[in-house]
């Protein structure tokens, strides 16, 4: 998928605010940071309770991402890009053929997610091995029994083994690449935490658990939203050749082919494309293929959507999608092609202030960790995790460095302060 580094980050035993890390290596169970003194987020309740009601294999109406979010803005009454039917003709010419849609939705391929409520769920760091410095490094309430892509915990066979997990609680979601877990500790290549009440983008020239620096949750096909009758998002798409640039809504490329799309190309299934005669299922995939379209998100099969594993999907339905190629798309405007020598510059987050109410502290006492940002800014701190708002009560039972990492387009600045516990 991506060009991999040599760069090797090890993951650090710390002790956690109100949190103990419990190492368990030697009884060969997972090490687990465990709760002392209260969950963490508590300063950052979302006020949109339909995370609440996520559940495996339903997300019960709730869309990932704002409504101004790339992944779900409809597209359907925007014009073509003019050169439009020149691109497609020019790569169906340079790969030799008209590539079908498909579908991986098999066991074997298809994206598997775990939903956790990180009010009860033990934390565990997430040792990242590749991309550490385009990475959110973070404890993760993530079970020892969670899924992978692939079906394996052990990913050696150069896949994609991707871990999702979604924190129903607050409304968190984390995403790894290439993901193993050895019994004792998780690993992976990258890791990405997304807001699902937000924008969510990576800072330009990073990546994420896909090449194109995008969640791959957000593109899924999903089995619980076609059965409702709606798609309400862009789907996710692979070309077998990609550009080694790309366009918003992507922030990284991994493609060799100076000539292809840039990652982040959208098209859009044309409006003339006859779905009469297609089952109820596949009238409501082509229709979001009409209404929000496909964002090239990685590299892989030309034209392959992927969608979550589902016992519930007939094949028919998957195979029949073979009957639109990619001459029945239509290529969508695009703002500047980037790559990684020429990135947009601007101001990068800055973190104005932050302080405790108390340098020291006695065990398990509250201390208040308060911050300002600007650059519109999201924020994680290293050993509690994902954070909103402008401060949080913790209640450390070691002494504690905190480190607020703030993050958005143009890069990510840090600030540490040392609670003292005696």
């Amino acid at each position: 998928m991506q060009k991999k580094s040599i760069l090797i980050w090890t993951t650090l035993l710390m002790t956690v605010a109100f949190v103990n890390a419990c190492s368990n290596t030697n009884s060969g169970e997972a090490s687990y940071l465990e709760n002392t003194a209260g969950r963490m987020f508590s300063n950052a309740t979302p006020s949109d309770t339909r995370c609440n009601q996520i559940t495996k294999g339903d997300l019960n109406g709730f869309v990932p991402f704002s409504r101004d979010s790339a992944w779900n803005s409809e597209i359907s009454g925007q014009a073509a890009d003019p050169q439009s039917s020149a691109k497609i003709s020019a790569y169906v010419n340079r790969v030799g053929y008209n590539p079908a849609l498909h579908g991986d939705f098999s066991s074997e391929y298809g994206e598997v997610y775990n939903v956790v409520d990180s009010s009860t769920q033990p934390l565990q760091m997430i040792s990242i091995d590749e991309y550490p410095g385009e990475s959110d490094l973070v404890p993760v309430p993530l079970p020892d029994t969670s899924v992978v892509k692939g079906g394996s915990q052990n990913c050696n066979d150069g896949g994609d083994c991707h871990l999702f997990v979604l924190d129903r609680n607050q409304c968190w979601l984390y995403e790894t690449w290439q993901t193993s877990f050895d019994g004792v500790r998780w690993h992976a290549s990258n890791m990405a935490v997304w807001d699902m009440l937000g924008t969510s983008k990576r800072p330009y020239g990073w990546t994420a658990a896909d090449a194109a620096g995008l969640s791959v949750f957000a593109g899924l096909v999903r089995y619980d939203e076609v059965a409702r009758g709606v798609i309400p998002h862009a789907i996710r798409f692979t070309l077998g050749h990609t550009g080694n640039t790309f366009v918003a809504p992507a922030t990284h490329s991994a493609g060799y082919d100076s000539a292809a799309f840039p990652m982040g190309t959208r098209f859009r299934l044309k409006r003339n494309f006859d779905v009469s005669a297609y089952s109820k299922a596949d009238q409501v995939i082509f229709t979001a293929m009409k209404n929000y379209g496909l964002i090239l998100a990685d590299n892989g099969s030309d034209l392959e959507i992927a969608g979550a594993n589902d016992a519930r999907w007939e094949v028919s339905d998957v195979v029949a999608l073979k009957g639109a190629h990619l001459s029945d798309f239509e290529v969508m405007p695009a703002g500047k092609v980037m790559s990684r020598a020429d990135l947009p510059t601007g101001a990068r987050a800055e973190i104005g202030d932050f302080s405790a109410s108390s340098m020291s502290a006695k065990t398990g006492e509250s201390v208040t960790l308060s911050w300002s940002t600007s650059g519109e800014a999201w924020t994680f701190i290293d050993v509690l995790g994902p954070v909103r708002g402008n401060s949080i009560t913790v209640a450390p039972t070691a002494t504690t460095t905190y480190t607020l990492n703030a993050t958005n387009a143009y890069g990510r600045s840090t600030r540490s302060v040392t609670v003292e516990v005696n």
